[in-house]
């Protein structure tokens, strides 16, 4: 395969955008990065998104019949929760929207905080729903999102436009999730735009469980003929293999088969040919639909997906007609009954307002020492790019390569903003500043988990109603920042993640109030994880061999961070 690439001066993915929506006759916020469908009639509308890189999903399918908004993060990273506000804003009806986003962590965090907030501040009817129809993995996580979710959007598109109320159409695509069973395999890794080529396959190897993020497979195995690699796929969807979705004998089934990127027309349908006669042979399906094409990509990922939507269970527990809502026709550019429709009015490049979450926080009245609070950012930052290339590394080999780069995002984020004056150094309004800061600059799950944990240590910090920060103050505050940032996330203490090193810093500042030894316990907390299973995140994805001696990256980076601010303090 091929590692070439293409160089851009400019922002290739604002400018994909731009173009998606020019070509399909739709509406496009560029700060935002989210296309939308101008003309949304009285109907619930539906949106969707996540990180790019697995185009047409999930921008090309907004349009009429589908979705009615799609919001883009940056490459293979959750987008914002303000992008997702902003993406919602765009199409609200009276009759409330859905969102519908796939099972990762940080697509969880970012469009769960939307949602959450719609009902909250708006008093506006939102609907999350999740999909995870990979059965390539059981882990503690839940199931990957793959292919399967276009048809989800497909489902969602014709009932809304049917005339569904928000809830009964919520628990239908809950309902069309749970019957979804999605495998994947390729025969290497995808070339990410300005990201070195790494692997570790051999040139004979390939991998069977491949998601779309670039992160490795469950079982690496050697190249051969495709009907030997398709009865092994064939076989994880045995009712004996996977206990996610059933297959009886006789159901009727809808076979999605997607290209990651990087398979041709005639290989790709040729694969399809032989996985039909393959599945009904082996499980007794009927198969009632074939549908074949790019729908989810990694790239240019050089594998493929299948994916069966077992349409008797869901006919019979969501009581609508499956077959019709996928046949219904529909004008978006990915689908493949594509019809084609003047463009709106309203269509192209719109211009976008500033929110409120664009202006500083408000002063708390909590006095904070200015210089100190600077000292320790820019020397927690220096640590950062000291260590980065490290947790680069690690994350190379456990994730996607991308957690150093974007700790250091984050850092950079906000010593530009005090450069600027964007931060109130010497108020504990500064900490909220932080919060909203790394949302932005660092996106992805790790900004969401960021994000979070400052907005709860300025809750926490509040709500001491003391005059000026203190390390008493800190820890309590650090201890609400806990608690807030545990509803959003399942992960605990021994999963692998960087809770290893924030629990154990959280209960030694509350335990001693002393800052060094807090710090001690992150870092033993962090180097801990290298003898741990993985049960969240990307690393989960992987086989325990490859983890074997590697600390978790996010909670070495957070170690690293801790440090950094020690050393200031000390001074």
């Amino acid at each position: 395969m091929s590692t070439k690439q293409f160089q851009f001066d400019s922002d290739p993915l604002n400018a994909a955008l731009a173009a998606t929506a020019e070509a399909s006759g739709l509406a496009y916020l560029p700060k935002s990065k989210v296309i939308y469908y101008p003309l949304t009639n009285d109907k619930v509308t539906l949106i969707s998104g996540g990180g790019a890189g697995h185009e047409p999903a999930q921008t090309g399918f907004v349009g009429p019949g589908l979705l009615d908004a799609a919001v883009s993060g940056q490459i293979f990273a959750s987008p914002s929760t303000k992008q997702i506000l902003a993406g919602v804003n765009a199409v609200k009806s009276q009759r409330g929207s859905i969102i519908i986003v796939m099972n990762y962590t940080g697509d969880v965090i970012h469009f769960g905080m939307a949602a959450e907030q719609l009902r909250s501040r708006d008093d506006y009817h939102a609907e999350l729903v999740s999909i995870g129809d990979d059965i390539s993995v059981n882990k503690k996580a839940g199931r990957r999102g793959l292919a399967g979710t276009v048809l989800v959007h497909k489902i969602a598109g014709h009932l809304a436009r049917d005339g569904w109320d928000v809830g009964v159409l919520a628990d239908a695509l809950r309902t069309t999730a749970a019957n979804l069973a999605t495998v994947a395999a390729s025969l290497e890794h995808c070339t990410v735009p300005g990201r070195k080529f790494e692997t570790e396959l051999g040139p004979d190897e390939m991998e069977i469980g491949m998601g779309i993020h670039n992160e490795p497979g469950v079982k690496t195995i050697k190249i051969g003929k495709v009907e030997a690699l398709l009865d092994e796929l064939v076989d994880k969807f045995q009712p004996s293999k996977q206990d996610f979705v059933p297959f009886n004998k006789g159901d009727e089934v809808v076979l999605l088969v997607n290209s990651l990127g990087g398979v041709s027309s005639l290989e790709l349908h040729a694969i399809a040919n032989l996985a039909q006669t393959k599945f009904e042979k082996a499980l007794g399906v009927k198969t009632v639909r074939l549908i074949v094409g790019n729908f989810m990509a990694a790239f240019n990922g050089p594998g493929f997906s299948l994916t069966l939507l077992n349409v008797t269970e869901t006919a019979k527990k969501g009581d609508f007609d499956v077959l019709g809502a996928l046949d219904a026709p529909v004008s978006t550019a990915a689908w493949p009954s594509l019809q084609q429709k003047d463009k709106p009015e309203h269509g192209g490049v719109q211009q976008e307002k500033e929110t409120d979450s664009d202006k500083p926080a408000q002063p708390t009245g909590i006095k904070a020492d200015g210089k100190l609070f600077q000292a320790m950012i820019e020397s927690a930052v220096e640590g950062l790019k000291k260590e980065e290339p490290l947790i680069t590394k690690y994350d190379t080999i456990a994730g996607d390569g991308d957690c150093g780069e974007t700790l250091l995002a984050g850092g950079d984020g906000i010593l530009d903003a005090i450069k600027n004056k964007k931060i109130d150094l010497n108020d504990a309004a500064g900490v909220a500043d932080i919060a909203h800061i790394v949302e932005n600059s660092m996106g992805g799950t790790s900004g969401g988990l960021y994000s979070i944990f400052f907005s709860g240590l300025v809750i926490g910090i509040k709500e001491t109603k003391a005059k000026e920060l203190s390390v008493d103050v800190f820890a309590k505050a650090c201890q609400t920042a806990l608690d807030t940032l545990s509803k959003y996330t399942q992960a605990r203490e021994g999963d692998r993640t960087l809770m290893d090193a924030l629990v154990p810093f959280v209960d030694t500042l509350s335990k001693t109030k002393d800052f060094a030894k807090a710090v001690e316990a992150a870092r033993k907390g962090a180097d801990s994880t290298s003898k741990l299973p993985a049960n969240f995140g990307r690393a989960s994805y992987v086989n325990e061999e490859g983890l074997a001696d590697i600390p978790d990256p996010g909670a070495l980076g957070l170690a690293v961070i801790f440090e950094g601010l020690l050393k200031a303090w000390q001074k």
